[in-house]
């Protein structure tokens, strides 16, 4: 039997293998790093996104509630209300129930029989960005009101 032996230039060879396999996982984990960095990014904006258009939707049906308020029933009912952001649209809508509709009409009004609940307002609170390619998000908030 004749014994092979390998010489040193096969040796270099076999580190300049090694080394490249190296820098490739290396490259790949590094990719994968930098892939899982934009996802979490993503994910924090569109959570902060998601939290502003909940708080615009309840200052804006508290600030409906003060508009209701102040509003003079007698000559007519307050129909909607449309506030601006710099970044977002909030569209506030008003729905009655009342013993006597009169001056808001069948469309904003609901006749009732009960004096408990008279004046009763359903507030149908909607906010949408300005922006809507950018931030892909729209909450709507209902809340029934009692007098």
């Amino acid at each position: 039997m004749e014994r092979v032996t390998i010489g040193k230039g096969s040796r270099r060879g076999f580190s300049l293998m090694l080394v490249l396999l190296f820098v490739i996982v290396m490259a790949v984990i590094g990719a994968l790093a930098l892939e899982f960095i934009g996802i979490g990014t993503k994910h924090t904006v569109q959570s902060f996104i998601d939290l502003r258009t909940k708080l615009m939707a309840r200052a804006g049906t508290e600030f409906a509630i003060m508009a209701i308020e102040a509003h003079d029933f007698s000559q007519s009912c307050l129909k909607q209300v449309n506030l601006d952001d710099p970044g977002f649209d909030i569209n506030i809508t008003f729905h009655y129930f009342m013993t006597d509709c009169g001056v808001c009409g069948d469309n904003f009004c609901t006749p009732i029989e009960t004096n408990e609940t008279n004046g009763t307002v359903l507030i149908y609170t909607q906010v949408v960005p300005k922006i809507p390619d950018l931030f892909r998000v729209r909450t709507f908030r209902v809340t029934l009101q009692n007098p």
